[in-house]
C-alpha cells in the first residue's frame, strides 16, 4: 500500500513539473484581485476590446461598469476582470454571433506583470 501511494505522489510531482500545470497553480495561488490597482499604460476602470485571432487591445467604455445594462459583463468583469462577448454601443448584450474579448485595464495591467512577481 505504501508502495502505490509512493508512485502516486511521484506521479503527481511529475505532472506539476509542466508549463502549463506550473502557470496554473501560479494563477490559482495569487490571481487577479479586482479590488487591487495593478499600474501599467491601460486605464484601470476603462474597457478594453479585441476580436478572436487579434492581439491589440482597443478602448472600448469607460463609464462605470453598474452603468452597463449587460448583467452577465458586469459580473464577470468585477470578479474576473474579463468577459466574452458582444456589447452594444448602448451597453446592453449583444448578439452571441459577434463576439469579442472585454477586459478592464486593471485586468490587462495584471496580465503584464510577470509571473514571477504575482505573490
Amino acid at each position: 500500500m505504501k508502495n502505490i501511494i509512493y508512485v502516486m505522489l511521484l506521479a503527481m510531482l511529475v505532472c506539476l513539473q509542466s508549463p502549463q500545470a506550473q502557470a496554473a497553480v501560479s494563477v490559482m495561488g495569487s490571481g487577479y484581485n479586482p479590488r487591487m490597482i495593478y499600474s501599467g499604460p491601460f486605464q484601470d476602470q476603462v474597457l478594453y476590446y479585441r476580436y478572436p485571432g487579434y492581439t491589440l487591445w482597443q478602448r472600448g467604455y469607460s463609464r462605470e461598469l453598474d452603468s452597463l445594462a449587460c448583467r452577465p459583463a458586469v459580473i464577470s468583469f468585477k470578479t474576473s476582470g474579463t468577459w466574452q462577448g458582444h456589447l452594444k454601443p448602448d451597453g446592453s448584450c449583444g448578439s452571441p454571433a459577434e463576439p469579442a474579448e472585454w477586459a478592464l485595464g486593471n485586468r490587462l495591467n495584471y496580465d503584464r506583470v510577470p509571473i514571477s512577481n504575482k505573490r
